[in-house]
């Protein structure tokens, strides 16, 4: 009986807990300690669930607890701009100091599937390989220039 009375009592202190921090919680959460915002996440969720819905792609479920007033899951769909940060094979890395600076875009990432062009970018500048010439066409006063290879363009 008494177990269950502490309980009870315990029940009703989370209950006030949740209650305060749902109220403020923006101002209040970055001042309480780790052990403080895990309980208070405990008590404010079933369960939170992240996988991986496609290469790049998160899929985030939260199922809120009862305490929380209403029975409801959200669901958030999140893009990993900067992918998973995989290490570079070696093969990657080849084909990267054979083709940068000569190959379109398109034929690279098709070369490589799981990269996105901004990796690819940055792991070309890592490894020194020659700044990527852009192949443009252009009109001058003496007529249509089809292909010219420009090293980079200033918008503004």
């Amino acid at each position: 009986m008494e177990k269950k009375l502490e309980d009870e009592a315990a029940t009703k202190e989370d209950m006030r807990d949740v209650h305060t921090l749902v109220q403020d919680a923006r101002t209040i959460w970055p001042t309480l300690s780790l052990e403080r915002q895990r309980r208070y996440i405990r008590l404010t969720t079933q369960s939170i669930e992240l996988d991986v819905l496609a290469e790049g792609w998160l899929i985030l479920f939260v199922r809120w607890s009862p305490y929380m007033g209403y029975d409801a899951t959200d669901v958030a769909i999140i893009w990993r701009q900067r992918g998973a940060g995989k290490v570079w094979t070696e093969t990657e890395n080849s084909i990267l100091e054979r083709s940068y600076s000569t190959a379109s875009r398109g034929w690279i990432l098709d070369q490589l599937p799981s990269r996105s062009w901004e990796s690819i970018r940055a792991q070309a500048f890592k490894q020194g390989c020659i700044v990527r010439y852009s192949p443009m066409i252009q009109t001058c006063r003496y007529g249509r220039v089809e292909r010219i290879n420009v090293l980079w363009t200033r918008t503004s």
